[in-house]
């Protein structure tokens, strides 16, 4: 497993997506890392569906 660690661009897109998609802010970092890093989100949480910027793999449990 690979970790990530939050850097200023991660925190900079963040406080974008925050104020775009009006999020909770550690949904916002989580899609910001997802963002940077080109990599797709793996989740269950159905907010993140509307967020343009990242490929989203929902999870249906």
């Amino acid at each position: 497993m690979e970790e990530f660690h939050i850097d200023n661009s991660i925190f900079e897109i963040g406080i974008h997506l925050r104020k775009k998609y009006k999020m909770k802010t550690i949904d916002s970092l989580i899609a910001a890392t997802a963002f940077v890093h080109n990599i797709p989100l793996v989740t269950c949480d159905k907010d993140f569906k509307n967020i343009e910027e990242i490929t989203l793999l929902i999870i249906e449990l």
